[in-house]
């Protein structure tokens, strides 16, 4: 596909809309609206769009009003909003982030590897999480779904599906400019652009850039985490005719920073306590003697103090680059008697490095370069149709993947001669589906639900994997290399494919109550691993892991509508989990592999509620439960079925907004907390004290004065105004070289933003 061929022909199409479109002023312009109870929410879960309260799926909506009222700026900001979800920054790049919700979590990111949530940006698959830290500008909502989803969305998930929806072009010229200054030398301007270009034809441009100091140091005083970023997004919508609307989207984004914060946690146990780690300390001394290695080991030990909390130990220059863009168009034609076809074409590139100290020490334990180059390729054709009572929408959808990834390391740099270890692959994935789903409504207030989907996933690497320079990749029916030979290139492939399927009924008790049951199967597609070394088995594939989920709920609003209350109860079951293990290898560099080795079986439970007290007063709350426990995990490191998942067993939030008329215009103010219980951030870590999080809260404010007389707004924001540490990820290398390392979250930031309004945006 062309991204010029397919800019260059949507344009000419929308731009040449304007004289024949049967239709004055289709574009939508936003009204907003005042009442004393709680707001209608429309979300498009199953493809169509609907009342919130009558959708019967555990779903969760945020409109740009109120992701700007409760200051989330960033896609790891959402949790703090809905419960069960859990956002965690990437313990190797902080480009990236894991999600999970209600316990299935993707615990790497390679390419090789599906994530257990989908992530969709105005209906498009995204398959990698890498750069979306800014997809939250200038958004018209986000719609978050619980539970697996396997029927309708591009692709087969088994945790559920995060759709972020922008800003549609209106038919009003204007504009606006927003500017934001903080702490840690932070600011950030995002100018956008509403422009009518005729009749029913419309463009919006948006354009963000900031920047903020590190939130850390390393041992010579350089940054960490620090940030400079730059996004740019243009929307085209236009009636085509009387019966076609066709939306094309492109943005781009680049960002950069000074590397993770990666802090030295502990050290195993053992003789010697830190094992290799100890050893490359003594060596790099240049004493190898019992006592030297007697004194490494609380040289190493020390390196769990530093001067700040936000600070390391290492020395090792540590960077994160990432740039990309990203295209779809979405076409949609009325063919009469109320059927729609619709057309979403997405096309994705990006790429990215990321380097430094993964120690957090400067004894050269651990350095690392990784890389990606991948580019994503997506066709989805839906056909819905329906009436009052029966409503069916049937589809195809198609992906095409294709990447490089790399990860070169040097391990332990004085006693390991196999320096340095490259894992390199090209990686090729392709999906293909057919799905459907139908409601009935059989008897006033009675519906059905049904929906069948069938997969099927592609998957290849081209592995070139060397240790110093010498190829590692054993040759096809060799069990070890050496003494076997090696083979690079060499190929792995596999097809995998699996149906997937939901059941519901639901039920309107009253006009302000409905109750609804619901089965439903998700399926995560299997792969290859692609940082194996010397061992056959270290290549092997890993098959597809399948959730079966059983879900009951009701959705009210009481007392006149004042009172919004959702509840959800389910139970999983959950087989061939997908988990991560880092072993050593007989060629000395520790490898990461995916295996299926664990059955579970997850409850759990998500409440969230909305008190419009008064016109002037609302309060909200949410709460969740994950409560798993594996019934058998059994792999090449031994028993671990008494693992904890690595995830909350809690998550809760509550929020309350007061506004008050004044002689300049509203004024606002917001606090937002949430909280969340102990987690083991690797349950795998032989010391789990070293990479335990205790329980902890987060509390968020926000004050605003809207300046009517100006179409402007001030507003004062704190995040984590308590300034909480907590710990946000971590690595496990414990048994492979001897210490583990932590990623803490983020600081307490403020400042201030003031947005100005011209025309009618």
């Amino acid at each position: 596909m062309n991204r010029i061929a397919l800019f260059g022909t949507a344009s000419t199409l929308l731009l040449g809309a304007g004289a024949s479109s049967a239709q004055q002023g289709t574009l939508p312009s936003a009204q907003p609206a005042v009442s004393d109870t709680v707001e209608d929410i429309v979300v498009t879960a199953r493809k169509v769009s609907e009342n919130l309260q009558s959708v019967p799926v555990a779903v969760t909506a945020l409109n740009g009003a109120a992701l700007a009222n409760a200051s989330i700026r960033t896609t790891n900001d959402l949790q703090s909003q809905i419960p069960n979800l859990y956002i965690q920054k990437s313990s190797n790049d902080p480009q990236a982030f894991y999600v999970a919700i209600r316990g299935q979590k993707q615990d790497d990111l390679p390419l090789t590897l599906d994530p257990s949530v989908g992530i969709y940006i105005n209906g498009m698959y995204v398959p990698r999480t890498y750069g979306l830290a800014s997809a939250l500008v200038d958004l018209d909502r986000v719609e978050v779904l619980r539970g697996p989803q396997g029927t309708l969305y591009g692709r087969n998930t088994t945790g559920g599906a995060i759709s972020f929806f922008g800003k549609d072009p209106t038919d009003k010229l204007g504009a606006s400019v927003d500017v934001t200054g903080g702490n840690y030398g932070a600011w950030n301007v995002v100018g956008i652009l509403n422009a009518p270009l005729a009749d029913g034809v419309g463009l919006r441009i948006v354009g963000q850039r900031g920047e903020h100091d590190g939130y850390g140091h390393d041992a010579l005083g350089r940054d960490l985490d620090d940030e400079d970023s730059s996004y740019l997004r243009a929307t085209l919508k236009g009636q085509i005719g009387s019966r076609i609307t066709a939306t094309l989207w492109g943005d781009y984004s680049k960002n950069k920073t000074g590397g993770l914060i990666a802090k030295f946690a502990g050290i195993s146990q053992g003789s010697p306590p830190g094992g290799a780690a100890t050893v490359e300390a003594a060596a790099e001394n240049g004493d190898l003697s019992d006592a030297a290695i007697g004194a490494a080991v609380g040289q190493l030990q020390s390196y769990t103090h530093t001067n700040g909390f936000y600070d390391t130990n290492g020395t090792a220059r540590g960077a994160s680059r990432y740039e990309g863009e990203k295209a779809g168009l979405d076409v949609k034609a009325d063919l009469g008697g109320g059927i729609t076809l619709r057309s979403i074409t997405g096309y994705q590139h990006f790429r990215r490095t990321a380097g430094g100290d993964l120690d957090g020490t400067p004894v050269n334990i651990l350095t690392s370069l990784l890389g990606t180059y991948d580019r994503y390729l997506s066709e989805e054709i839906q056909l819905l149709g329906g009436n009052k009572r029966f409503n069916w929408v049937v589809g195809l959808y198609g992906g095409d993947e294709r990447g490089k990834e790399y990860s070169v390391n040097t391990i332990l740099a004085d006693i390991n001669p196999g320096n340095p270890n490259d894992f390199d692959a090209f990686v090729r994935n392709r999906s293909g589906a057919v799905f459907a789903q139908a409601n009935w409504e059989f008897i006033d207030g009675w519906r059905l639900t049904g929906g069948a989907r069938y997969s099927s996933d592609r998957r290849e690497i081209i592995s070139l994997n060397t240790n110093a320079g010498v190829c590692v990749v054993p040759a096809p029916g060799v069990e070890s290399t050496p003494p076997g030979d090696s083979q690079c290139p060499r190929t792995f492939k596999k097809t995998f494919s699996k149906p997937s399927w939901l059941a519901s009924i639901d039920h309107q008790f009253t006009r302000d109550i409905m109750g609804y049951a619901k089965v439903s199967r998700g399926y995560r597609t299997g792969g290859f691993n692609y940082r194996g070394a010397n061992e056959e088995e270290t290549f092997a594939s890993f098959q597809p892991e399948i959730v079966t989920e059983y879900e009951v709920g009701a959705k009210t609003e009481l007392f006149d509508r004042h009172l919004r209350f959702n509840v959800a109860a389910y139970h999983d079951d959950y087989r061939d989990i997908q988990r991560s293990i880092t072993v050593p290898t007989s060629g000395g560099a520790p490898a990461t592999i995916v295996t299926n080795a664990a059955k579970a079986r997850i409850n759990g439970f998500e409440t969230e509620a909305t008190l419009r007290v008064s016109h002037q007063f609302t309060l909200n709350g949410s709460a969740g439960l994950t409560d798993a426990k594996y019934k058998k995990f059994v792999d090449l490191t031994g028993d671990r079925s008494g693992e904890h998942f690595d995830v909350p067993k809690w998550t809760a939030s509550a929020g309350a907004r007061l506004t008050q008329p004044t002689r300049w215009g509203e004024a606002a103010l917001q606090a937002d907390l949430h909280w969340q219980s102990k987690v083991y951030l690797v349950p795998s870590a032989p010391t789990l004290s070293q990479v335990a999080q205790s329980e902890y809260g987060l509390l968020d404010l926000r004050a605003t004065l809207d300046l009517d007389r100006w179409n402007a707004q001030i507003a004062l924001f704190g995040k984590n105004v308590a300034g909480k540490h907590y710990l946000a990820s971590a690595i496990s290398l414990e048994s492979a070289l001897g210490y583990n390392y932590v990623v803490p979250g983020e600081p307490r930031t403020f400042g201030i933003e003031i947005t100005k309004r011209f025309g009618g945006i």
